[in-house]
């Protein structure tokens, strides 16, 4: 299992160019994906930079893993950070800075890049089916911001 990774760090990036829409208007698109997508989500912290066009926040993202030997299901959880930059008719869809969330309170969160790579290290297959179901939950975000993002705006009734 490979996921993408810059400078060591787990890394989503894409690019979409010619989408046909102002700066203003993918920013207002971008505002409205967050707030569509992950606006029940508790804790969610919310950064805006209207001048240079970037949205980011921290969101949880939820995904099950079924283990191998006991077909027993379990619920995981990721804290993660997306960014949406905007310019003039195209725009880029960042998600970083992944960490595991503890089931102790008294534990911090854990990055996912050290469990990762001890586990890739350690050739553990019973770990690939959750950074296989992590990665495909990230590309689900990702069609979802891209879905949001190129709706037609709606300014006539």
């Amino acid at each position: 299992m490979v996921l993408p990774t810059v400078e060591g760090k787990i890394f989503y990036n894409r690019i979409y160019v010619d989408s046909g829409f102002s700066k203003n208007d993918l920013f207002l698109k971008a505002r409205n994906v967050f707030q569509k997508l992950f606006h029940a989500k508790k804790g969610v912290n919310e950064h805006e930079d209207k001048e240079n066009g970037i949205i980011s926040a921290q969101v949880f993202l939820s995904f099950n893993t079924t283990r191998d030997v006991t077909n027993m299901v379990f619920q995981n959880v990721v804290k993660t950070t997306i960014t949406i930059k905007v310019k003039d008719n195209k725009y880029k869809v960042e998600v970083t800075d992944f960490y595991k969330i503890s089931s102790d309170a008294n534990m911090p969160d854990e990055p996912i890049e050290e469990t990762f790579l001890f586990d890739k290290a350690k050739d553990k297959p019973n770990w690939y089916a959750y950074y296989a179901n992590l990665n495909q939950r990230v590309l689900i975000i990702l069609d979802q911001v891209y879905a949001e993002m190129n709706q037609k705006l709606i300014t006539e009734f």
